[in-house]
């Protein structure tokens, strides 16, 4: 069973040929939205039903308000209201100049909304991490005496506490939408992949209130502009995003049940011909990611040596 999977961009044939014979391997496949469906059946997986779900961090259970307090307290955080959470991460297109843009953003929240910032990585795997490209824009921010950064490590209901206790969210990382939107936390959102919108949209948000990075990540001004629309209507947008975000809740709640092993199968037989082509898709699809990522990670270090030049 694939379960709750958010499917795409793929890019190459190789991917779609590996995608189409898992899947088609498959007794059951729950996605979290339509247009992973819909991608999933153009690239020819039949075989196995496909129900449209939701994510399952809609699901999950945050810490409790105290809890979340004393890891703020721990990490040195003072809260001073109304209190910002950023959540950025490594894009494609991650540049200087796209990171000074979101930087002086960060700045003028601190002073048109005498706002605290707290910056909430989310990713550690990978070249740059979520907390160096969350340092790379600390670094470049003017107002830094109002800006924190939680650099421990925790777990997605500890995380989901921290952002309960926030007023309001920028964000790139999905999940970290997602929790806000439980917590009934309004956010802005940077849009860097089609997944990212698709998930706003389902909770209410029209397109004045998101960034879309692609194909052109917007300037100050723009981003700016999107900031204000979403700050005066914060509280239209909390309202609306938390009737939605209980519906999508049920959703995901009915995809984990889909697991239970007696709802979805009295017992699981898998033929040795079935077992043999799995286990040789998952050996395939390892040494390729393995590759794809030696390539990033030299592709990377070649460009931050050039650069530093």
């Amino acid at each position: 069973m694939f379960y709750s999977v958010g499917v795409g961009p793929i890019k190459n044939w190789i991917e779609k040929i590996l995608v189409r014979v898992g899947c088609n391997l498959s007794d059951l496949i729950t996605v979290r939205d339509k247009p992973s469906k819909e991608l999933l059946l153009s690239l020819g997986v039949r075989k196995a039903p496909i129900i449209v779900s939701a994510d399952p961090v809609f699901a999950l259970q945050s810490i409790n308000s105290k809890k979340a307090e004393e890891i703020l307290r721990k990490e040195g955080v003072t809260i001073d209201r109304p209190l910002i959470g950023v959540s950025v991460r490594k894009t494609e297109w991650h540049q200087a100049e796209i990171i000074d843009d979101i930087a002086k953003l960060l700045d003028y929240a601190i002073s048109r909304y005498r706002a605290t910032i707290v910056f909430i990585p989310f990713g550690y795997d990978g070249k740059p991490t979520d907390l160096e490209v969350s340092k790379c824009a600390m670094n470049r921010m003017k107002e830094k005496q109002k800006v924190y950064l939680i650099s421990g490590k925790y777990s997605p209901q500890e995380i989901m506490g921290i952002i309960s206790q926030l007023d309001f969210l920028i964000g790139m990382r999905l999940h970290s939408l997602i929790m806000s939107a439980t917590q009934g936390v309004p956010a802005l959102a940077i849009s860097y992949l089609p997944k990212v919108k698709d998930v706003l949209k389902q909770l209410g948000y029209k397109d004045s209130y998101i960034i879309e990075s692609y194909p052109l990540f917007p300037n100050f001004d723009q981003m700016k502009k999107i900031l204000d629309n979403v700050w005066q209507d914060k509280q239209e947008i909390k309202k609306e995003v938390n009737t939605k975000s209980k519906t999508i809740r049920t959703k995901a709640l009915e995809s984990s049940n889909l697991m239970s092993f007696q709802r979805f199968t009295e017992e699981i037989n898998v033929s040795p011909k079935k077992l043999f082509i799995i286990y040789w898709l998952f050996a395939i699809a390892l040494i390729l990611l393995g590759f794809l990522q030696l390539y990033r990670s030299r592709l990377y270090h070649v460009l931050k040596v050039f650069n530093k030049k």
